[in-house]
């Protein structure tokens, strides 16, 4: 999960979609990521992040690999993840690394913080 230094978005904002839809949590300020969304949902929820629209990006671990949004508050809900093969491993090291370093960087934040639950 990745999270903007001003968090949490306007739970009062408006929003004319449907409660429970990605775009009303959107409208609110609260997104997610994942594989299963195609590429312009992808660009749409990556840009309205860094922008600052979304405070508070809920995410799988695909999230770590080729995108640079940078956050304040990084948490990793657990060290492993399932893998298909009806077990679950740890997640690489390396992986974990690159997911924590999303917090705090330099030239745009001062601090970061990176938490593993």
């Amino acid at each position: 999960m990745l999270i903007r230094r001003q968090c949490f978005g306007n739970r009062n904002a408006p929003s004319t979609a449907k409660a429970g839809t990605g775009q009303y949590f959107q409208d609110k300020g609260i997104g997610y990521h994942h594989a299963g969304l195609d590429k312009a949902e992808r660009n749409a929820i990556e840009k309205a992040f860094a922008d600052g629209r979304i405070k508070c990006l809920a995410s799988t671990s695909t999230l770590a690999v080729g995108v640079n949004l940078p956050a304040h508050l990084v948490i990793v809900c657990g060290s492993r993840t399932y893998r298909g093969n009806g077990g679950y491993e740890d997640i690489p090291i390396s992986q974990m690394v690159q997911m924590m370093g999303r917090a705090g960087r330099p030239g745009l934040d001062t601090t970061g913080v990176a938490v593993i639950m």
